[in-house]
């Protein structure tokens, strides 16, 4: 279930409901809140944006699991070719780290 995702453009949006929420110092005491965050558009391998009406989408946990899994790719990569590691365990923390920057990256 590959996709490429293209970026909203930056600015802006509203916030949380009626563009109200979030952290302005508002004290919620009636529950959790929900704040849509846009990400652009969601498109195939093909280039072509996905068709939810037809049901034609991957599902979200599934689009940023591979995020993370390319993001890991890319940066075990980028830190294989950059340096050399003479840590006692360079490949166990250079795995903990990669897997934390993966997940905020991807």
């Amino acid at each position: 279930p590959s996709g490429r995702v293209s970026r909203p453009p930056r600015g802006g949006g509203r916030r949380g409901p009626r563009g109200g929420g979030g952290d302005d110092g508002e004290d919620n005491k009636a529950g959790p809140s929900l704040e849509h965050v846009p990400f652009g558009l969601v498109q195939g391998e093909d280039g072509k944006k996905f068709a939810t009406r037809s049901g034609d989408t991957v599902r979200l946990r599934d689009l940023l699991d591979e995020a993370v899994r390319i993001a890991g790719e890319d940066t075990r990569s980028r830190s294989s070719s950059s340096s050399s590691h003479d840590d006692d365990d360079p490949a166990a923390e250079l795995s903990d780290q990669g897997q934390r920057v993966s997940e905020i990256v991807g």
